[in-house]
């Protein structure tokens, strides 16, 4: 079997029906509901660039996101029917639905296919890969990978370090790479959709109550939130920062004392509605628990100190 050249096209995503019809197919919902790369990053951490792929070698867009996100392994992958062996095995096993510990990064040199990830609100989006796409699955998502009707696609996979490519199919819910994913992602929608967690954009917009954090997932929203309004309540800060029951102490005590802009909406987000304000108290942030056990051990005199500060500025 020649290889198929698909012709190279933006990406397309979208959320998937429930059909169990062949596989390869596209299996759009009724009415279709396509997703920008803006809104797959968001809500998946799923991440993509276009590339020459006639030219990678010498394509410096190409190395500098090898040498700033630290791929160091490359290697090569057909699947067809005719270059892959054990063939209806390997397809099967790529369509179970599986996470790994570590990223999955595919850079499409010819072909096409579809990768398949869930959002969290497990919802599946189907992305659509062809000539030049580069992918990044993050670890922990729940995903899945078929060809399209063309049965063809030729891919540089692309690894830090030594590779591993183990599959750990779904039930892996208590995995800690599962676990970070979620924590990650589910800040990262409260920063980018202000609905919460999974939600679309187009439902209740920029609501006042739903204006969330920032994303730390790299290369996704570079906003960061502005702590002016919280530096005039250092004491209280400190206090919430010292006690076991942090997260119970910040959304007492400082956050209704810490309104202020958490981030800019994009002019895509803008509203004119007058009721809307980026002003909102800061929510409880994740605080790693090695930071919460040295708090707890190191940090009691403090936290009676500071009271104390506290309660002598407190108006009589």
């Amino acid at each position: 079997m020649g290889n198929i050249i698909t012709k190279s096209r933006m990406v397309r995503a979208w959320y998937m029906d429930n059909s169990t019809e062949d596989q390869r197919l596209e299996h759009h919902q009724t009415p279709q509901k396509f997703l920008s790369l803006d809104d797959l990053a968001e809500s998946t951490g799923v991440l993509h660039w276009k590339l020459d792929a006639d030219s990678y070698l010498e394509d410096p867009q190409f190395e500098k996101i090898k040498r700033e996100r630290g791929y160091s392994y490359q290697d090569l992958i057909e699947v067809s029917p005719s270059t892959l062996p054990n063939y209806e095995e390997k397809i099967k096993n790529f369509f179970a639905e599986h996470l790994h510990t570590d990223e999955e990064i595919r850079f499409v040199l010819a072909g096409s296919g579809y990768f398949d990830v869930r959002d969290l609100e497990e919802n599946w989006i189907r992305v659509e890969v062809t000539q030049g796409d580069m992918i990044v699955l993050p670890a922990g998502i729940y995903h899945r990978f078929t060809l399209d009707t063309n049965n063809y696609i030729k891919a540089l996979r692309l690894f830090v370090g030594e590779p591993v490519w183990t599959p750990y199919n779904r039930p892996a819910d208590e995995m800690e790479c599962r676990q970070e994913y979620l924590q990650k992602n589910t800040i990262c929608n409260l920063a980018s959709t202000p609905n919460g967690p999974g939600k679309g954009r187009g439902k209740e917009e920029n609501t006042p109550d739903n204006v969330g954090l920032w994303s730390p997932l790299p290369l996704l929203r570079p906003h960061r939130p502005n702590y002016q309004g919280l530096l005039s309540n250092p004491i209280k800060i400190l206090l919430s920062l010292c006690t076991p029951s942090w997260q119970l102490l910040w959304s007492m005590v400082i956050s209704p004392h810490a309104a202020y802009p958490l981030h800019t909406p994009t002019p895509s987000r803008a509203t004119t509605s007058p009721e809307y304000s980026p002003l909102r108290p800061f929510p409880p942030p994740s605080i790693p628990p090695t930071i919460q056990l040295i708090s707890r051990i190191f940090l009691p005199p403090i936290h009676q100190l500071l009271f104390q500060l506290g309660s002598s500025k407190s108006p009589s």
